[in-house]
């Protein structure tokens, strides 16, 4: 991790897989989702000790969410990852995120990506002229391949230039990214 220390770890149940958040006060710090079992979750946060872990079951997050204590930046967070990874349409882009320690180049990366809409795609070479470094598409490819936020930092939404995948770190690399470009597309196409 870098930047802040996580305090809180939320490990629950989504439509994508397990999905892990680590969280310092309302910013995440780490994220990551398709884990197959709650175990492979859990086995991502490692041994540190956190103020705060909660593996949370599908009853819990279903549960009125003042009977849940968590914290409401926390909580809305679930909440719409859960959502997305059911086919709703949300652009994530109101969790915030633990850039601390990014270069100006990294950190311009992924507000790019972030900002990218739902439903659509970028190419790596679009994203590297919107960052004003036209030729610096494979330094925009290591961005996201490093990228810590996958979903909320939409790096699943960048593809090569030749309108291929590319590729994609999550389980199931680029079956997820498929199975992510399909979803959105279908959203996209119920609410027209």
């Amino acid at each position: 991790m870098v930047g802040r220390v996580a305090r809180h770890v939320y490990v629950f149940p989504s439509e994508l897989g397990w999905m892990t958040g680590l969280w310092h006060a309302d910013t995440l710090i780490d994220f990551w989702f398709g884990q197959p079992t709650r175990t492979a979750a859990l086995s991502r946060v490692g041994g540190a000790s956190y103020d705060v872990a909660r593996v949370l079951a599908e009853e819990d997050v279903q549960a009125a969410p003042e009977r849940l204590h968590i914290p409401e930046p926390c909580l809305s967070a679930i909440q719409q990852l859960r959502g997305y990874a059911s086919g709703e349409v949300h652009d994530l882009r109101e969790i915030a995120i633990d850039l601390s320690g990014f270069t100006a180049f990294r950190r311009r990366v992924t507000e790019v990506c972030r900002a990218i809409p739902y439903g659509e795609t970028r190419t790596y070479a679009e994203l590297a002229a919107e960052v004003g470094a036209p030729r610096a598409a494979r330094a925009v490819g290591n961005v996201m391949r490093t990228n810590r936020w996958p979903l909320i930092v939409p790096c699943h939404r960048v593809l090569g230039s030749s309108g291929g995948l590319g590729g994609y770190s999550a389980p199931e690399g680029l079956t997820m990214k498929k199975r992510l470009l399909a979803l959105e597309a279908r959203a996209v196409m119920a609410s027209v």
